[in-house]
């Protein structure tokens, strides 16, 4: 028998990941400094996804996380596209960039579902062995 999906998982952990692109909107990561602030909160996403995962020992870990990264993909293409005319400098209109940036955060979700992976059977091992 398959493993049911959580599709509001899916969509709880992509919204989360906006916070990102939100903030390129209204400017704080000029106030932090752009480089810096933009790889703290990617980082702290990606934490947050994968505590979220394996706490919640989600079957399928891989799948959901993938899903999860090109729904954020998803979204930042949304948002850059609904915002544009108010941004006109950070259009991502080039298709190539539509497609790298759903395949960029899937691949993010990939390695983080894979690091969810190695955590649960750790624990698992664990936990026989004792």
């Amino acid at each position: 028998m398959r493993a049911k999906m959580n599709g509001s998982l899916i969509i709880g952990l992509a919204a989360l990941a906006l916070v990102r692109p939100l903030m390129d909107l209204v400017g704080l990561h000029d106030l932090l400094g752009e480089r810096a602030s933009g790889t703290i909160i990617t980082i702290g996403v990606l934490i947050i996804w994968l505590v979220v995962v394996v706490s919640r020992r989600i079957n399928r870990p891989l799948l959901h996380l993938m899903l999860t990264g090109l729904l954020y993909g998803v979204f930042t293409i949304v948002i850059s596209a609904t915002f544009a005319p108010l941004f006109p400098s950070q259009s991502i209109a080039n298709p190539y960039a539509i497609t790298g940036i759903v395949i960029v955060h899937a691949i993010w979700g990939v390695l983080i579902g894979l690091i969810a992976i190695a955590i649960i059977k750790i624990k698992r091992k664990v936990k026989t062995d004792k």
